[in-house]
């Protein structure tokens, strides 16, 4: 930051990029995103026999970048100040039946970063 008055000399003042760098590379980003073709997640069948299926939360599979450097979600309005939150899977890229359809959603795909620790080996 610069600073010019009347009375001082002008100064330079900055912040320590030790202080800095670690909190910036934790926030979260977010990206506007829509219309969007999504499917709900199909898990594959328990081989444990619960119920058919393992249990998770409500997700979807859609289109997205690498896991690489943290976590994505999918955030939409569900009605007008709600805000749902919804873990994603990525699109493997080949042909299938489409069953269920894809839905067009409107939404946030939001990465949230790996902490930094367990991502010192991928340097």
């Amino acid at each position: 930051m610069h600073a010019t008055t009347d009375i001082l000399p002008t100064a330079e003042v900055r912040l320590p990029a030790r202080l800095v760098e670690p909190p910036l590379a934790e926030l979260p980003v977010s990206f506007r995103l829509g219309p969007l073709p999504a499917t709900p997640y199909a898990p594959e069948p328990d081989p444990a026999g619960n119920g058919g299926h393992a249990a998770h939360p409500p997700a979807l599979l859609l289109p997205r970048p690498s896991d690489r450097h943290g976590t994505w979600t999918w955030v939409e309005s569900a009605t007008g100040d709600r805000w749902t939150e919804a873990d994603t899977y990525t699109a493997d890229g080949e042909a299938h039946h489409p069953h269920p359809a894809p839905a067009l959603r409107t939404g946030r795909l939001t990465l949230r970063p790996t902490p930094a620790d367990e991502t010192e080996g991928d340097r």
